[in-house]
Parts: structure tokens; sequence; C-alpha cells
């Protein structure tokens, strides 16, 4: 399962998938339309999806301040 965000500008792909007893997520830049990737070195986990995925996005958020 994935979601897509913006954050100043840059548009960005939340991967999710079940693993063991909750749930992982990573985070994928989008760098063009015709639908190319890459990582950004960013894996968190949660109990449920939405708490792997807030966390993503939280450290996603975070990292980009620092730039």
């Amino acid at each position: 399962m994935s979601s897509e965000v913006t954050v100043e500008g840059r548009r960005f792909y939340i991967v999710s998938e079940p693993e063991n007893n909750g749930w992982r997520a990573k985070v994928l830049e989008l760098l063009d339309a015709a639908g190319a990737t890459t990582e950004m070195g960013i894996e968190t986990t949660g109990e449920t999806r939405g708490v792997a995925d807030e966390r993503a996005l939280g450290v996603l958020q975070h990292r980009l301040r620092k730039t």
C-alpha cells in the first residue's frame, strides 16, 4: 500500500507493508513524471499502518527542515 504526500513542493510516496505483528513504512521521492523514484533512507515501524506512516512522514518533515 502507498500514499502520496507533497512536502515543500516535492512529491513522495510512503510505502507500507505488514510485518510480523505490525507495519513497516518507507519513503520514496518521486523524481519525474515517468514514475522514477529514489529511496530516502527512511524506514519506520508501528502497530498499525497509520502509525508507521505518520512516523515516516514525521521523520521526512524533520529531515527536510534541516536542509
